[in-house]
Parts: C-alpha cells; sequence; structure tokens
C-alpha cells in the first residue's frame, strides 16, 4: 500500500495548497475561489496517472512502510517451484473499491432520475416568448451555447444539467411567473451553463468518490459548491438585479418548491446554504467581478505545474531491504530447473526453487551478507561467496553448475597368514559431490589380492581418479592417494581400467565426467 500512501500525501498537499490560496483570496471575486477548488479537485484525478507516467526525480521516504524491492510485479510461486497461489490483494483495496464503487452507483441513479425528469417534461409553453427571453439574456452574458427549456409536471427546483446538450428544467408553477421573476431565474441557470458548473459538480462527484476516505476532499467539493453558488449570485448582481430582490426571490423559490433537486444538476437554491448567499448578496463591499481569461490561464497553468512536480516525487518507503535474483545454467548453457537454492545469513537461511528456465528470486532480504548455495542431483555442489546486500538495491548472480563426480567403493577381502601381523588401514578419504543418476557401470572386473600383500599383512585403501569417457570407457585412470600400498594400488589400477559405464547425458548429449573410486583391501582371519 506504499503507492497509496504516496498518493493520500500528495493529495493532502494539494488541497492544504487550495485551502491556502482560497484563504489567501478571500477578497477576490467568487469566481477566483471557485476555480482554485476546481482546479485542486481535477488534480486529485490527475495524480495518480500522473504519478505513475511522469519521471522521478526526487525519493521521499515514508516512516513506517516497506518498500518492494522490485516495481515489477513479483514472481508467482508456481513459476518459481512452489505451490501455487492466488495473487494476495491488500484487504484496503477492497475496502476502497467498496466505497468507491458505492458512491459512483449512487451518483449514476441520481443522473438517471435527472434524465427522466427532463423526459417527462415538455418543451416550454409559449416557445416563442421564452425563446425570446433566453436569446436576449444569452446574448447580454456572452453565451453562445443553444439552450433546451423544459417545463417538469411537478413542483421542482430550477436547475440546470447536461454537458454536451444543455438543458434548463423549470417547475410547472413556473408558467404562471411573471415575466421578471422568469427572467431572474432564467438568468441564473444560463449563468450556470456559460460557466459550466455542471461539469465542475460532476468533477468533485468524481473526485469524491475516488478519495471518499480523505475529509479534505469532502471539503474541498463543499467549497467548490459554496463558491459556484457565490459565483453565479455575483453574475446576476453584475447584470442589473438588485441585490435586496434577488435575495427575496431566493427564498421565495427555496419555501415554494421544496422537492430538493438531484444532486446530479445544479440547482437554483437550497436550504443549506441559503443564508449564506443571502449574506453575500446584500454585502455591498463584496468583489463580484468575473475571472478573466488570463487570470484563468495563469491559475490552470501553475496547477499543471504542481501536478507535475508532485508526480515527480517519489515517496519512496524507508526500507533496509534488498534482493537476489539470478539463473541456474550448466556447463553447455542450459538452463537448470528445479535446482534447490539456499542463501544463508548467519543463523538464518532462505530456500528457493528454480523455475522452468533456470531463474530463482530472493526478494525482501535484509541487509548484510549473504552466500548462495545451489544443489542439483548430477551436478557438483555449488557455494558461492558471500555477497554484501543493501537497501533498495537488487545483486544478480548467476550459477553454472559443474557435473559432480562418480564415486565407487569396491572392498577386496584376503586371507590374513597365521600368526602374522596386520599393518593398520591407511586413512580413508571420501569425494563429496553430486550423485549422477544417469551414470551407471555396466561391467566391473574386481581386484585380485596380491598374494606377497597377504603374505605380509598388508592391508589399505586405494584412492583412483578417472575420467568416464563419452563412450564409456574410462581415461586418465592415475591412483589419487600417494601412500598406497604399490602392489595394492597396481592390482586396483589393473582391475579398474577395464571398468565400463553407461555415459552421462547432459542435456541428451554424452558428456565426460570424473569419477573417484575407493578400493578397499582388508584381510580376514
Amino acid at each position: 500500500m506504499d503507492w497509496t500512501a504516496e498518493i493520500a500525501i500528495k493529495s493532502t498537499a494539494v488541497l492544504s495548497l487550495a485551502s491556502l490560496a482560497s484563504l489567501s483570496l478571500r477578497r477576490a471575486p467568487a469566481a477566483a475561489r471557485h476555480f482554485v477548488w476546481a482546479s485542486a479537485l481535477a488534480a486529485l484525478l490527475a495524480l495518480p496517472l500522473a504519478s505513475v507516467w511522469a519521471p522521478r526525480f526526487v525519493q521521499v521516504p515514508i516512516p513506517g512502510h516497506s518498500a518492494p524491492v522490485f516495481e515489477a510485479p513479483a514472481p508467482s510461486a508456481a513459476q518459481y517451484g512452489g505451490a501455487p497461489v492466488r495473487p494476495r490483494v491488500p484487504w484496503e483495496v477492497f475496502v476502497w473499491a467498496a466505497g468507491a464503487i458505492a458512491l459512483l452507483l449512487r451518483a449514476t441513479a441520481s443522473l438517471a432520475r435527472v434524465w427522466k425528469v427532463s423526459r417527462d417534461s415538455g418543451e416550454a409553453t409559449c416557445p416563442g416568448r421564452w425563446e425570446a427571453i433566453a436569446a436576449d439574456l444569452s446574448r447580454a452574458i456572452g453565451l453562445r451555447r443553444p439552450v433546451a427549456l423544459r417545463v417538469a409536471c411537478a413542483e421542482i427546483m430550477p436547475m440546470t444539467w447536461g454537458a454536451v446538450f444543455p438543458e434548463i428544467v423549470l417547475p410547472a408553477a413556473a408558467l404562471s411567473w411573471p415575466e421578471a421573476r422568469l427572467r431572474v431565474v432564467l438568468l441564473q441557470e444560463l449563468i450556470h451553463v456559460k460557466r459550466g458548473d455542471f461539469l465542475t459538480q460532476w468533477l468533485a462527484r468524481l473526485a469524491c468518490a475516488c478519495y471518499w476516505f480523505h475529509p479534505l476532499a469532502w471539503f474541498a467539493a463543499r467549497q467548490l459548491r459554496v463558491e459556484r453558488e457565490r459565483a453565479c449570485d455575483d453574475g446576476v448582481l453584475c447584470h442589473g438585479e438588485e441585490g435586496p430582490g434577488y435575495a427575496q426571490l431566493l427564498v421565495d423559490v427555496a419555501k415554494s418548491l421544496r422537492l430538493s433537486a438531484e444532486p446530479a444538476a445544479v440547482a437554483m437554491a437550497q436550504i443549506s446554504n441559503l443564508e449564506d448567499r443571502v449574506m453575500n448578496i446584500l454585502n455591498k463591499q463584496a468583489n463580484r467581478r468575473g475571472l478573466s481569461w488570463r487570470a484563468a490561464g495563469m491559475a490552470g497553468f501553475a496547477a499543471i505545474a504542481l501536478v507535475l512536480a508532485l508526480a515527480g516525487v517519489h515517496a519512496g518507503a524507508q526500507s533496509a531491504t534488498g534482493g537476489i535474483v539470478g539463473m541456474v545454467r550448466d556447463e553447455s548453457g542450459g538452463a537448470v530447473p528445479k535446482a534447490a537454492v539456499t542463501v544463508r545469513s548467519g543463523a538464518g537461511k532462505e530456500m528457493a526453487w528454480t523455475n522452468d528456465t533456470g531463474e530463482f528470486l530472493f526478494p525482501n532480504l535484509p541487509e548484510g551478507n549473504y552466500s548462495l548455495t545451489v544443489a542439483k542431483p548430477g551436478f557438483a555442489l555449488y557455494e558461492g561467496k558471500p555477497v554484501g546486500i543493501r537497501a533498495n538495491s537488487v545483486e544478480r548472480m548467476d550459477v553454472t553448475l559443474s557435473l559432480g563426480r562418480v564415486s565407487e567403493t569396491l572392498e577386496v577381502v584376503g586371507k590374513a597368514p597365521a600368526g602374522a601381523p596386520v599393518a593398520p588401514a591407511g586413512p580413508r578419504r571420501i569425494r563429496v559431490g553430486g550423485d549422477v543418476q544417469a551414470t551407471k557401470l555396466l561391467a566391473r572386473t574386481n581386484p585380485v589380492y596380491p598374494e606377497r600383500a597377504q603374505r605380509e599383512g598388508v592391508q589399505g585403501v586405494v584412492l583412483i581418479d578417472a575420467v568416464i569417457l563419452v563412450d564409456g570407457t574410462l581415461g586418465g585412470v592415475r591412483t589419487a592417494n600417494a601412500v598406497a600400498n604399490p602392489d595394492l594400488a597396481a592390482a586396483a589400477l589393473d582391475a579398474v581400467k577395464q571398468w565400463r559405464y553407461q555415459p552421462t547425458l547432459l542435456n541428451g548429449v554424452p558428456v565426460e565426467v570424473i569419477t573417484t573410486i575407493t578400493v578397499n583391501f582388508r584381510l580376514a582371519p
């Protein structure tokens, strides 16, 4: 969840900066503060994508979190020789998804209800008079988009909805309104259309759905709604309406039309913020100028720069872990699957298996020195030198396995002479190596105990090194222990040179392997 923590920290920074900017603009027009909050909510939606795609040039540690060594998805246990497992999704993801989906479904249902109200509404009665008023007001405020006028069958709050094809839906009582009231209501709704308040409202709803766990996101959405209504009221007053009369109209509409508008649309008035709006309307010191294109462009550029700057800051978790990755091959360059790979550090160790392509992986290893051991039947045991692992680093350790030695032990028993002393047996040395299962002894000639050695009571061990050639014969046969009795060594060599093996196959091709043969000459009473 480090990425989630990173986004939460960045979103907090954006919303905190928006709060400071809004506070510093308390004497500026409401349209400026509305633009600040709209830009902040848009930045929240852009942050996750920007954080993924933007280059990272700063890394800041997050206390209490551990960073993954690999940014790529971790290989599955089945791929590396373990039991098949399903990728574990943190429970926090399910909680977040449940909240986001619930809010999005609620918003979709609200939009569907608004669409139904609009569908059930008819075209405005007296279209000539209403369209003329709407056209006159549109020219006055500089609105060039066509807006459909509809009259609902119920006494709903006047509202505006629609992004591509905006519509103004009026209550049934609007048919009996005097022209002065109708002009004010239409002016207010047309200003909403010109400002694009329907889009900014849905921007806030999407941001709250994605950041439902963040209190500042809900605070930003509320402030956006407050400044939107203030900015719209400022627009109405700037076009010639008197403050007391307009405030009284809002109160009358809010009292007479009790049915709340759906939150998917932009309603004319709501009881919850009516007092604040009336106080703002009656405030003669309020700055009611609109937001210029130049100021909006500069603020938008600043918001984009902030998003890109935050996206480039990688909130990396504090971590003291590293990793080891590598591949195991044989001497022919072929991959060695199902090899046991062990890393050791002090008294601790971890074990993994190479996958079908010979790869192995040890993620999230604590800092320290590790030694690598690789074992596979048929190959000599590989023991690597200790390697230091540092935090947030990955060491690659590729291994080439050599074929293991084949060992054979043969005991030759002779009869000791009566009363003759028996010489002590020499030290017996056994070479540790892999057991090549593909190699098989096909024909063996047993050594003959030399007569002179029996008469003299000589016994001992003869170690013989040889190479099993690709045709199964032995080459390079020699004794490995110089202390062996010459008669015993000669008897052992004469017999071993006649042995025949089934050759070792490496990847289907016969290869040479080294073998150690132990011949133990022992006298029995």
